[in-house]
């Protein structure tokens, strides 16, 4: 017998096994891999979706928050998820406001609820709380839209939208929501017993938000300047102490006017280091800045600036000004330039804003005067009688470490010194005599030591004027150390440096004041003010150490002005 042996038929076999093998294997890595993922991207396409129709929803409630309309209605694709009102008393969702002084609180806490309208999908929620849109995952918080709070250093603007409702919905088709307004908008600050501006005795405004967003919406508090943010993630609430910049945290320039500064008649403005040597160390950085007008006149033998100039509107070479007489060294910052100005460096014509802050000290020097007058070492100098300086039985006093509270203060006298010993602190003189000036009229004044003398000043100063001339912290002093001797007034009366023999080492901070540097006075170190006129062969040295030099004249009010409502919300759903 014959046996027929054949392996084709034991191939195709095999063949056809494997691929069904291979086909099985396919449909159940896609039934295990690509349905979810297919699931998972409709999930996030549905998300998206709401993201959209959340963030219209913030348009409508804006508009009727704002009384543009009664009645706003926004739908939404559901696809699967959820959607809810949830107020305050259901789960945290509210604001707490406090102004406080050191660690007690001025005025009652304000509470204001929040609600939220809630979004929910798989492991994804969308809210909508406090005007903004926020974005929840398993990690953590982000924002969509942001709420309507705005806070510039000086002013908030808070408006709470307060959400109320007991509407749910969910399934797969739409879902409309309703929001109207209940009443009309409550304004919780100001009012008549919570005023602007927010009283002296309030050093510190915390704004307290409780929300399972907490951490989006210190993520937008951390992106506002002068907003300092605490997170607590356990009890699902961000702190936000509101702050102001400093009234003044160092010197950049020669001159800082909050109006103007007229240059004449030979002025210059240069600058040098007295951490590195003194005058020897100049580097072209002696600039002057001004909101307003910067204006170079009068040029009869020219007038220049060694460093930049910036004018928050307008930059001016008038009369007698040519491109040899009127100078810039450096770069010129100004929305326009009138007249002929040579400008070495760039010159640039800007259309941001480019106005600075310059802070007032009235509650700094009340504070000091008021201080400094209660407590004080008067009985210590012998040229100190009646709160006045009294030459008139010594030619030399010496001053030492203290405060002392002086309602006259001149020098007029030739061969009188006064030296002001820091050797062991600073030294604290308020001058309390905001009708009148300090007058320095052939005065001699030489600070010795390590330590600083701080003038607390409600009035004003004229200093070698009538023909005569002052030196102020120059004897003992080779590198012109301008931050030993410091000025600060709050007075609007003028401050003067007159006189060719007239030497002032030392910063003035004076933002009410009109400051007069002329007939070849010379200042070494940096002047604040209103308003300068600079003329008749003068000099301002900027002393470009003070840039290191921090300061602080900002004690009392934190915030200057609150303006917070709240707006009631009513939401329902179909």
């Amino acid at each position: 017998m014959k046996i027929i042996d054949c392996e084709k038929a034991d191939v195709e076999s095999v063949g056809t096994l494997i691929l069904i093998s291979i086909t099985i294997i396919g449909i159940g890595l896609i039934t295990l891999v690509g349905v979810p993922s297919i699931f998972k991207m409709q999930e996030m396409a549905n998300v998206r979706n709401a993201e959209q129709a959340f963030t219209v929803l913030d348009s409508h409630t804006s508009r009727v928050s704002l009384g543009e309309s009664q009645v706003q209605k926004t739908d939404i694709n559901l696809g699967g998820g959820t959607l809810s009102v949830v107020p305050n008393s259901s789960e945290k969702s509210y604001v707490l406001i406090e102004l406080k002084n050191g660690t007690s609180t001025v005025y009652p806490p304000i509470v204001l609820d929040m609600g939220k309208i809630v979004y929910r999908l798989g492991d994804r929620e969308l809210g909508y709380e406090g005007g903004g849109v926020w974005s929840k995952y398993i990690s953590g918080s982000i924002m969509i839209s942001p709420p309507e709070v705005h806070y510039n250093g000086m002013t908030l603007t808070l408006p709470v939208v307060n959400i109320s409702g007991k509407s749910a919905y969910g399934g797969n088709g739409k879902a409309s929501m309703s929001v109207a307004r209940n009443g009309d908008i409550k304004i919780i600050y100001p009012t008549r017993d919570l005023t602007n501006p927010i009283s002296e005795n309030v050093s510190q405004v915390a704004i307290t938000i409780y929300s399972s967003y907490y951490d989006a919406w210190a993520d937008f508090f951390t992106g506002i300047t002068f907003a300092r943010v605490e997170r607590h993630a356990l009890e699902k609430k961000v702190t936000i102490n509101l702050e102001t910049p400093p009234l003044f945290t160092n010197f950049s320039y020669g001159a800082l006017a909050s109006d103007q500064i007229i240059l004449s008649n030979n002025a210059n403005i240069e600058s040098y280091n007295s951490s590195e040597g003194g005058l020897v160390s100049s580097s072209g950085n002696g600039s002057i800045r001004a909101n307003n007008l910067v204006r170079f006149t009068n040029a009869a033998t020219g007038l220049k600036v060694n460093g930049s100039v910036i004018s928050g509107v307008t930059i001016d070479g008038a009369s007698g000004c040519t491109t040899n007489k009127c100078k810039i060294l450096k770069d010129a910052y100004a929305r326009s330039y009138t007249g002929t100005v040579n400008v070495v460096g760039t010159k640039n014509t800007v259309t941001n804003d480019l106005t600075v802050t310059v802070m007032d000290a009235t509650t700094k020097v009340l504070d000091k005067i008021n201080s400094i007058k209660s407590n004080n070492n008067n009985t210590a100098p012998p040229c100190i009688s009646g709160n006045v300086i009294d030459f008139s039985s010594v030619d030399t006093c010496t001053i030492s470490n203290g405060n002392y509270y002086l309602t006259g203060f001149t020098l007029s006298t030739n061969n009188k010194n006064l030296v002001f010993d820091t050797t062991s602190d600073d030294i604290n003189i308020a001058v309390d005599m905001p009708a009148g000036d300090i007058t320095w009229r052939k005065a001699n004044i030489s600070v010795t030591g390590p330590h600083n003398v701080k003038i607390w000043l409600n009035g004003g100063i004229d200093a070698g004027s009538g023909g005569s001339n002052a030196q102020i912290n120059l004897d003992g002093n080779p590198n012109y150390t301008s931050s030993r001797f410091q000025v600060v007034s709050s007075s609007y009366r003028d401050i003067k440096f007159q006189q060719g023999g007239t030497q002032f080492i030392g910063f003035v901070y004076a933002p009410g004041a009109k400051i007069y540097v002329e007939q070849g006075a010379e200042i070494y170190g940096a002047l604040v003010g209103k308003q300068f006129s600079v003329t008749n062969s003068q000099k301002i040295y900027f002393d470009e150490a003070l840039q290191n030099l921090p300061m602080d004249f900002g004690k009392g009010v934190t915030i200057m002005y609150l303006h917070i409502t709240q707006n009631d919300i009513g939401v329902s759903i179909n």
